[in-house]
């Protein structure tokens, strides 16, 4: 329990903004105890986070961060990082958007699939890259922020939008994806892109990618449809169906 953690009894009225400076400390939410504060946004900085108990932002902002530059970030199962957040933590977290990550943040692992349950938009922010072997779920609307390979597979997201201009993305959603606008993130920025899904692929926002290829892939009977515009070197669809209403440009880029 640090100074500024409201307890359970004693629920914040507004936002929450709780920082532990110390290098490898942790805030900790013990079980039975909840964070409250639905009139404003919730931003909890520290090397490690525990929360076996709740937060509680009501239709607003949570923010989750490491106080240390360069700190690696875990999800769904530990890994070498000291900043883990499991799937049942996730769930104990209720709040329109979840912020993971900062931009100073390492790289992001999903050593297990993630679906966090009362989340609309995750966000997840790194200076690094975002992968592992799982992936996010639950049809919540994901952006993400990254200077690294992002490679991320067996997900289920609603909206999609990347940014990771010069470095590649691969993405695969076993459902319908939906490139859009997230949070602040708009469509896809990569240098190479391969976007597939088990179903169809929207364009709502535009792809571009420099310098080389860009991959859709609407697998098992999908679509490829949409007014976005694609800005990309080489291009590569395979759907059973393509209506693309607004420009494909082919560049020297």
């Amino acid at each position: 329990q640090y100074p500024g953690v409201p307890r359970a009894d004693h629920p914040a009225g507004g936002t929450v903004d709780v920082t532990v400076q110390e290098t490898g400390k942790a805030i900790s939410i013990s079980g039975g105890d909840t964070i409250t504060g639905t009139s404003g946004d919730h931003v909890y900085t520290a090397d490690a986070v525990n929360i076996i108990g709740d937060i509680d932002a009501g239709g607003n902002r949570v923010t989750l961060r490491p106080t240390t530059a360069a700190s690696a970030i875990d999800l769904g199962t530990a890994g070498a990082a000291s900043f883990v957040l499991t799937d049942a933590e996730l769930d104990n977290i209720t709040a329109d958007t979840l912020v993971i990550g900062r931009a100073n943040a390492a790289a992001i692992t999903t050593n297990s699939t993630v679906s966090p349950g009362t989340i609309s938009t995750l966000h997840l922010i790194t200076s690094a890259g975002v992968a592992g072997a799982g992936g996010i779920t639950g049809g919540v609307d994901l952006a993400i922020e990254a200077a690294g390979t992002v490679n991320m597979g067996n997900s289920d997201v609603g909206i999609l939008a990347i940014a990771n201009a010069g470095h590649d993305v691969l993405f695969h959603d076993i459902n319908n994806v939906t490139v859009g606008s997230v949070d602040g993130v708009d469509g896809i920025t990569a240098a190479n892109l391969d976007l597939s899904s088990d179903q169809d692929v929207i364009l709502d926002n535009d792809i571009t990618v420099t310098p080389t290829t860009t991959i859709l892939n609407g697998t098992g009977g999908g679509t490829v449809s949409g007014a976005g515009t694609i800005t990309t070197a080489n291009l590569a669809i395979t759907a059973s169906d393509i209506n693309l209403t607004s420009t494909t440009s082919l560049c020297t880029c």
